[in-house]
């Protein structure tokens, strides 16, 4: 037990810092080259409610094109996919395998570690140890969530606010998805092919906010569906780590297990 905790207070320290949601991995949390800090509390406080902008709702709805369309979508009821990760340090190169289910289940492993999220709740998992897990770490989980679930999210989440806006000199669209007092959700979409190039999360705690970013590049089509190839994940401002997709299954028979802790999924 006195281990477990150890773990567990480690984790709550990198997570606390920054880095835990923005990546799905437990090490290798460095970077030298800090990005600017960007105002989204503001871009999002100047943005349009979706219902009052006839350019956003064609934005979501060219997106949501982009990606095959709702009925499309509909028959994504889950996912796994296998990366192969990039440490920014050392040339490390380690399997990161995320496993996603609509009805808010996801689960991330990479080596003896793993989180996940089903439902209300979240899980830490490494080695033969597990914990139950809540605030900051659940709306990380959260935010990792609902980046997989869009853009189809977008029609079957509730979210207490949707908004529109552009930022001078940026050539992307955003859409601002808000869940008040847990997550908000940015997308950056191209305005070319209104494919999702973009997400950012946004997790209040306290009078601080943690921001945690993922950039999309590559966009692949997997039996039909669009996925990003690479992803580069970034933790308050800082780039940390880079994942390229080695595998994606579509709708695969996940296991009774697959969404619960050790010794909970019979």
């Amino acid at each position: 037990m006195a281990e477990m905790m150890r773990t567990i207070a480690v984790w709550t320290l990198i997570l606390l810092a920054g880095a835990a949601s923005a990546r799905a991995g437990g090490s290798h949390f460095h970077s030298t080259t800090p990005g600017h800090k960007v105002d989204y509390r503001g871009f999002f406080d100047a943005a349009v409610d979706l219902s009052d902008s006839p350019t956003g709702q064609a934005v979501l709805a060219e997106c949501l094109a982009a990606y095959g369309g709702v009925e499309k979508l509909r028959t994504l009821q889950g996912f796994r996919i296998r990366y192969d990760e990039s440490s920014l340090v050392g040339g490390e190169t380690t399997e990161l395998v995320k496993s996603f289910q609509r009805g808010r289940r996801y689960r991330t492993v990479q080596g003896t570690d793993s989180r996940l999220i089903n439902g209300l709740t979240c899980w830490y998992e490494h080695g033969d140890q597990t914990a139950e897990l809540d605030g900051t770490h659940y709306r990380a989980e959260l935010f990792s969530y609902l980046t997989l679930a869009m853009p189809l999210a977008a029609e079957t989440e509730h979210f207490d606010q949707i908004r529109y806006g552009r930022r001078e000199g940026d050539p992307l669209e955003y859409l601002y998805f808000d869940k008040a007092d847990s997550v908000l959700v940015v997308l950056g979409i191209s305005a070319e092919d209104h494919l999702i190039v973009s997400s950012t999360g946004v997790l209040p705690q306290g009078e601080k906010e943690f921001v945690f970013s993922n950039e999309f590049s590559g966009h692949t089509e997997y039996e039909g569906f669009v996925f990003p190839g690479v992803v580069n994940f970034y933790s308050l401002g800082m780039r940390v780590g880079q994942a390229e997709v080695r595998e994606v299954e579509i709708n695969p028979a996940f296991g009774a297990d697959e969404f619960q802790p050790r010794g909970q999924g019979k």
